[in-house]
């Protein structure tokens, strides 16, 4: 009996020991979490306008991105009055705003307590686009305020950024008319209920037609091919009026001819030589006299030999539910900067240019037709036919 005692005392001490070991080798319990940091600044005060009258439903807001902790904002009550807490200490942005009223933007140190006011004056900003009819971006258009408030006030279209950008200084809200003018160009008006900030507001100028032109078909001509190509641009005049084509650029050919009345013009787009990069533009100046007429734009691609293979992770066939699709391009010229374009509404372009990366990545909508359905991208000059399964 000793013995068989011994021997259980011994499996009892052996067991335990292992199961001793075993807690001592387990996974240790995961870290406590960071805890997070406690913002206690605060911001508060009053929004009046320049009369000193406070402002109801005022936004004031401290910060730049929020995903940074320690910014927020508040609207004021029909005291004019906001309280913002939470908020980091230090120097931050604050934004003040109400539609009809100017925007107002400061940096503001917060600490433990801050109060700051502020002041709020009537007015709204206008801005928008001038283009040739809606094509290219015009620059050099005047856009003045005719009628209402701050009549008189006036901007000029810009060529840096967004070409053709327009934005009129601070006027005080109500209804305007807006005026679009530039020398050679049939002046544009639109009324605009303008109450609160729009920077929509585009303007399609005409040339001039005068007593000479009644059309211009087409007035863009883009993406020419680099081998050159005979375009015919059909003209209507008047029919006692007298109109001739001339360019300044030597690689469109124009007939020096003057004709009477309406008909066709014919342009020579020339070859475009090999190792270019860019697209080249030109223009084209049909008119009766210096003020009378509509330029012609022409716009040619460079000989970008391009090549294309789907990438080893692009689906080659698309499933009915559509999907994403990934090429690889060979521009052929180092930074020939071909166009990119989808012939088919379903099939659409994302990512940088081609050119840039080397690739190209291609987005598939679903196929709802119930059958199987072909498509196609065009990449510098280069056809490529994409298919989806029903």
């Amino acid at each position: 009996m000793r013995v068989q005692a011994a021997a259980i005392l011994a499996a009892a001490v052996t067991a335990f020991a292992c199961s001793s070991d075993s807690r001592s080798t387990s996974t240790p319990s995961p870290a406590a979490p960071t805890p997070r940091p406690v913002y206690t600044g605060t911001l508060s005060g009053t929004v009046r306008d320049n009369t000193g009258t406070p402002i109801a439903s005022v936004s004031v807001y401290v910060g730049v991105d929020p995903r940074l902790g320690g910014t927020g904002g508040a609207q004021t009550d029909v005291q004019g009055q906001y309280a913002i807490t939470g908020l980091r200490a230090g120097s931050q942005q604050v934004s003040v705003s109400k539609p009809g009223y100017i925007r107002v933007s400061d940096t503001v140190v917060i600490g433990v307590q801050l109060v700051r006011d502020f002041a709020l004056g009537s007015g709204v900003i206008l801005g928008g686009r001038t283009t040739e009819l809606g094509l290219l971006p015009l620059s050099g258009a005047t856009i003045s305020v005719i009628s209402g408030p701050n009549a008189g006030t006036e901007t000029t279209s810009y060529a840096a950024g967004v070409g053709g950008g327009w934005t009129l200084p601070p006027i005080l809200p109500g209804d305007v008319t807006l005026r679009a003018s530039r020398a050679g160009y049939d002046s544009i008006d639109r009324a605009v209920h303008a109450l609160v900030d729009n920077y929509g507001i585009d303007f399609a100028l005409r040339s001039s037609y005068g007593s000479c032109l009644t059309s211009v078909d087409p007035v863009l001509v883009n993406q020419l091919p680099f081998a050159g190509q005979t375009i015919t641009v059909n003209v209507g005049a008047n029919a006692n009026r007298t109109w001739s084509a001339s360019t300044n650029d030597s690689w469109i050919d124009v007939s020096t001819a003057t004709r009477t009345g309406p008909g066709a013009l014919s342009l020579r787009v020339l070859p475009y030589p090999l190792g270019a990069t860019a697209t080249r533009g030109g223009t084209v100046r049909i008119g009766c006299s210096a003020t009378e007429g509509q330029t012609v734009y022409v716009n040619q691609l460079p000989e970008c030999p391009t090549t294309i293979r789907w990438a080893t992770d692009s689906p080659q066939v698309f499933p009915p539910e559509g999907g994403i699709g990934h090429i690889l391009v060979d521009n052929g010229v180092a930074g020939c900067q071909s166009v990119e374009m989808s012939e088919s509404d379903w099939i659409f372009l994302t990512g940088v240019s081609s050119w840039i990366a080397g690739e190209k990545w291609i987005g598939v909508r679903a196929n709802t037709t119930g059958a199987f359905r072909t498509g196609s991208i065009i990449i510098g000059e280069t056809r490529w036919t994409i298919t989806q399964r029903p």
